[in-house]
């Protein structure tokens, strides 16, 4: 993880880079919340320290609900990342 940019080690983002409209081309009006069938962008950085082992890592994200007893809304999703020599 990116510790100059992470939140903490299990939070990369708190902010959306962005949120569009369903068709996921057309900005929504409100760039700060989410609504039902909006699509939203998260933008971080990754870096690994030195002599990490050169192949792809499978890093799990699973979105939260900021602020609600229950933060756990069921869904994750993996992002591939790829070190090189």
């Amino acid at each position: 993880y990116d510790s100059a940019t992470w939140l903490n080690n299990n939070r990369p983002s708190k902010q959306f880079a962005a949120v569009y409209e369903s068709d996921g081309v057309t900005l929504a009006s409100n760039q700060h919340v989410a609504q039902p069938g909006q699509i939203v962008k998260f933008q971080f950085n990754y870096s690994v320290p030195a002599g990490t082992q050169a192949k792809t890592y499978r890093e799990p994200i699973q979105p939260v609900m900021e602020a609600s007893r229950n933060w756990d809304i069921g869904a994750w999703g993996f992002i591939d990342v790829t070190v090189t020599p």
